[in-house]
């Protein structure tokens, strides 16, 4: 398997749970489209202890009688066959947009708003693999939605995009929610971890590996963005993608009802963690007191 993405580590792992012997080379020193270096290193090595499993490495392919030799750092193999997972280019050859008479990137593509889906001032819209900026299919229906509105309409309308969503269904699941770690560079932010492998649920159910990072504001507290390795990541992705959609600060969210034993206690951990690093005043309490911010008391 050549290429350690979301699709190549999916295909890696169920390759090699389907009893099929295989070898992962990757070029790039992340995978499955993480960027966060701690969670990155904790995904590593947990595929590592599965599968020969090799990220960093630049391969080089020759024909070997019926199989295939691949050569990587100082190692080489011999397979049956190669399957490559190297990612989707547009196909913009032949399409003219050199005539737009605007600067193309180096992947040929022209500048364009993302909350319009258009290109400058052109009755042109983008959608889908062809801008490539959010590969997964419900972003693709929401551009191509957007692309067709504005399309048919004298002047476009802007359109708020949903929190980003990013999920690898390895085992446990590896995803990454609205703004992640490369992106924060520019920010002042505090990061929040728990590891899974010692968590409550997690022991319960023999899946305790994994672990995961949320990321939020320093001064204010509000909540940024996300990266894991974790048991029901996808489940605990979808909910911290809710809540930063919702502009919630962290002690808002510690706020919210964790139902013991769940995983989603694990969430709660890191936002614990987060909390104490934030610099404005903290509630004293994660209960809300009766009439504080507006809120209501329940019974």
């Amino acid at each position: 398997m050549v290429g350690l993405g979301i699709i190549g580590l999916e295909l890696d792992q169920a390759l090699h749970r389907l009893r099929i012997k295989t070898t992962c080379v990757g070029r790039n020193k992340f995978i499955g489209g993480l960027t966060d270096p701690n969670v990155n290193k904790y995904a590593i090595a947990a595929m590592s202890r599965e599968m020969d499993f090799y990220p960093g490495q630049e391969s080089e392919i020759e024909p070997n009688e019926d199989k295939f030799s691949v050569t990587f750092g100082d190692r080489s193999v011999v397979v049956d066959g190669i399957l490559a997972a190297l990612g989707r280019r547009p196909t913009l050859e032949g399409l003219g947009m050199e005539k737009l008479g605007v600067k193309l990137d180096a992947h040929g593509l022209p500048p364009f708003n993302t909350q319009t889906m258009q290109i400058g001032n052109f009755p042109i819209f983008l959608a889908g693999d062809m801008k490539g900026e959010r590969p997964t299919l419900h972003e693709a229906a929401d551009e191509g939605r957007i692309a067709g509105y504005n399309s048919v309409r004298q002047v476009p309308s802007t359109f708020s995009r949903r929190a980003r969503l990013n999920i690898t269904f390895s085992h446990p699941n590896i995803a990454v929610v609205s703004r992640s770690y490369a992106s924060l560079k520019d920010t002042t932010y505090s990061i929040g971890e728990v590891k899974f492998d010692g968590q409550g649920r997690s022991l319960v159910m023999a899946e305790n590996s994994g672990t995961l990072r949320v990321y939020g504001d320093t001064q204010s507290g509000k909540l940024l963005g996300a990266e894991m390795m974790a048991p029901a990541g996808e489940h605990l992705a979808h909910l911290f993608s809710w809540v930063i959609q919702r502009d919630l600060t962290v002690f808002e969210v510690v706020q919210l009802p964790y139902y013991h034993p769940v995983v989603e206690e694990g969430l709660r951990t890191a936002l614990r963690d987060l909390a104490r690093k934030v610099e404005s005043t903290r509630p004293q309490f994660e209960l809300a007191l009766c009439g504080e911010s507006g809120i209501e008391c329940l019974s």
